[in-house]
């Protein structure tokens, strides 16, 4: 299901009044991020490093890897704000008309994920 960036701000918005919170200030958002201009050619690595580069300045993390970028961010408005900003520099960047921007969120409110945490339970041998 895909929804709208103002309908998923609305939907927070909704359990915050609920009292239910969006954020605890143990847990850590982590989220995978490509941003990609259509239409410019085949080498968009100009693009992806000025989107990393402000994700990095505004995240608490930042991995890049060969097909996306993995940020640990603090709470959802940093993770949305960063977002947007590397979204906008690209759109206003030379040639570029159109911006594809995908956003996969992992937001644990029951213990402490980061990173290096989901690769340790992913990558350690089973006892």
């Amino acid at each position: 299901m895909t929804i709208s960036h103002s309908h998923f701000y609305s939907l927070l918005s909704e359990k915050s009044k609920k009292g239910i919170t969006a954020h605890k200030d143990d847990s850590m958002i982590i989220a995978q991020v490509s941003i990609a201009p259509v239409g410019v050619g085949v080498d968009l690595s100009i693009y992806v490093k000025k989107a990393v580069q402000i994700l990095k300045n505004e995240t608490e993390r930042c991995e890049t890897n060969a097909m996306a970028t993995v940020v640990e961010t603090e709470t959802i408005q940093q993770l949305f704000n960063a977002v947007n900003h590397a979204h906008s520099k690209v759109l206003t960047m030379p040639n570029v008309q159109r911006v594809i921007t995908e956003i996969k969120i992992d937001h644990r409110q029951d213990k402490n994920a980061t990173i290096d945490s989901k690769i340790q339970a992913a990558t350690s041998k089973e006892q």
